[in-house]
């Protein structure tokens, strides 16, 4: 297993720890956590607000921890290092650099690409970033068409609501038509939402609070 750790400040967190609603925010958080890791500077421990982890094993995931709420992602990307530090790459992009990530968020957030309601406002600005890096259509379909596989976990005092909303609990899925709660019985850490997700490591338990019918 190799893992990767990185300390984040409060500006980072502030723009890591946005709400996640639609595809459009997965595939941000990945080129912006990409842009991080690619350009990290170590944060000294008394500005650190949080902590990123990037997990490569049988699991290939990335984890974004502050203090009362860890989540995680699918990381689709092939890692490997040098003498400069990390490099990312997909089976169709061999350099997932700061250059292809910004032409990705360019088309999320400058040209909303996403968000178009026909095929060739959504295929113009593309074709124009392909004329810079031909690699970026492929790419970009990939991280459209990949499983993200969104986990979080709160510790959340402020709506607790008995079963209904517990103090502690995993949000799985982010979307309001597909999400849901599994309530925990105790606080979870970075590392104990690690093991749970862990594929090498023995399976958690879910224990219902009512008998089964």
């Amino acid at each position: 297993m190799k893992r990767f750790d990185f300390r984040i400040d409060k500006f980072q967190e502030n723009k890591i720890f946005l709400p996640i609603r639609c595809k459009a925010d997965v595939i941000s958080l990945w080129m912006n956590a990409i842009k991080l890791m690619l350009a990290y500077v170590p944060v000294p421990e008394d500005q650190t607000k949080g902590n990123v982890a990037l997990i490569v094993s049988k699991m290939s995931r990335i984890f974004f921890a502050a203090e009362n709420k860890i989540f995680s992602l699918n990381f689709p990307f092939f890692i490997s290092e040098d003498e400069s530090g990390l490099i990312f790459s997909t089976v169709h992009c061999p350099s997932v650099d700061n250059r292809i990530t910004s032409e990705i968020l360019s088309l999320l957030h400058t040209e909303g690409v996403l968000a178009e309601a026909d095929v060739l406002s959504f295929a113009e600005p593309i074709v124009d970033s392909c004329g810079i890096d031909a690699n970026v259509w492929e790419f970009f379909r990939d991280l459209m068409l990949c499983e993200d596989g969104y986990v979080r976990y709160d510790h959340d005092p402020s709506r607790q609501n008995g079963h209904i909303h517990p103090l502690d609990h995993l949000d799985v899925f982010y979307s309001t038509a597909s999400t849901f709660k599994i309530g925990c019985g105790n606080r979870i850490s970075l590392s104990g939402l690690t093991d749970m997700l862990d594929l090498r490591t023995d399976c958690h338990y879910v224990s219902p609070v009512r008998p089964a019918r």
